[in-house]
């Protein structure tokens, strides 16, 4: 009689036949458990029956479950995987496992703060001829944009209000004026 040998099963061997047997092994990890259960009589037996119990599981119908009593069921099964995670949650975390990081974080932030508020704005000391340059300059240029001005509202005033656009212009003044009940003539009169 051929007998075949038997292989001794431990957890890790026995999680690599179950992934096998409901296709979440990956190739090498699948020809090795495939190329056991040819070799051992034992391998092959398990392999086969986690198949069928994959089998079983998926002829099944799936009920439908109301959305608390799953939330429920997840809740404690799960633990801390369904948990929301929150950047407050991550933050503290973060400095809980490596208080160098949020020693160094803090004296960084120390820092800063104490830099912004007894910094003193440097002071820049003028002459009084600079000033007084610096003052006609201004002058000079605010002059300069007033008459620019006067002359752009001297040629507005002549292409608009005269010709033909002036006659419209001046007729929707009017227009503008009944509706609003002649104010505009009584305060020029």
């Amino acid at each position: 009689m051929n007998y075949k040998k038997q292989c001794e099963i431990d957890n890790k061997l026995e999680e690599r036949i179950i992934k096998t047997a409901w296709g979440d092994a990956g190739f090498f990890e699948k020809r090795k458990v495939k190329k056991l259960a040819a070799l051992y009589d034992n391998v092959n037996e398990l392999l086969i029956k986690h198949q069928k119990t994959k089998d079983t599981f998926s002829s099944k119908e799936r009920v439908n479950c109301p959305g608390d009593t799953r939330e429920k069921i997840l809740r404690q099964t799960s633990g801390a995987a369904s948990e929301k995670r929150s950047l407050f949650l991550d933050i503290y975390k973060y400095l809980i496992q490596k208080p160098a990081a949020a020693a160094l974080t803090a004296v960084v932030i120390i820092s800063i703060i104490f830099a912004s508020f007894y910094s003193e704005p440097a002071e820049n000391e003028y002459s009084k001829e600079e000033l007084q340059l610096a003052e006609k300059q201004l002058k000079q240029s605010l002059l300069l944009v007033s008459r620019m001005f006067e002359k752009s509202e001297d040629n507005l005033q002549k292409e608009l209000f005269s010709g033909q656009h002036g006659k419209k212009l001046n007729k929707s003044k009017e227009l503008v004026n009944i509706i609003f009940g002649g104010k505009y003539n009584e305060q020029n009169n």
